[in-house]
């Protein structure tokens, strides 16, 4: 599976890390500029703590107060990046399969998000239906799919 170029294994440890980086930073944004009526604070001791005495140590300097006040920022960015991680992941792990297969992953994804979101506006799942996430998902999902025929098939 590895060729002296940098070739499959090279484009799985790449993929990764740059999955892993966009999931973490959707992560970081998600627990640090949410409040602190989100699930995570009861599911986690101490965690309210932990996060708040970080948003005031962040909050000094006041980038991340200009950050927190912009709602797209807060609320839809962290779901995109979720998605565009989840999105290369899947490609990632499925991408020696013929296109086909690989088309349906990825639509997969996109579509499990989306179903997420409609739920939300029938109340079938906790949260608010927003558009803006909607174009979100389609956004970063179709820079996933993008960065992914960048590198090339690999058959």
């Amino acid at each position: 599976m590895y060729d002296r170029e940098g070739g499959v294994i090279h484009r799985y440890v790449q993929n990764t890390i740059v999955s892993l980086v966009a999931l973490m930073i959707g992560v970081l944004i998600y627990f640090f500029a949410r409040s602190e009526q989100l699930l995570v604070y009861d599911w986690i001791p101490g965690f309210s703590l932990i996060a708040n005495s970080m948003k005031g140590a962040a909050s000094d300097s006041g980038s991340l107060q200009f950050l927190t006040n912009q709602t797209w920022f807060v609320y839809s960015l962290p779901d995109g990046l979720w998605l565009f991680s989840f999105t290369l992941i899947a490609m990632t792990i499925w991408q020696n399969v013929r296109k086909r297969i690989k088309g349906i992953v990825a639509i997969s994804v996109l579509l499990f998000a989306l179903i997420h979101e409609i739920g939300q506006l029938a109340d079938w799942f906790r949260g608010t239906f927003d558009l803006i996430d909607v174009i979100t998902y389609f956004i970063f999902w179709c820079i996933a799919t993008i960065y992914i025929k960048i590198q090339g098939d690999v058959k």
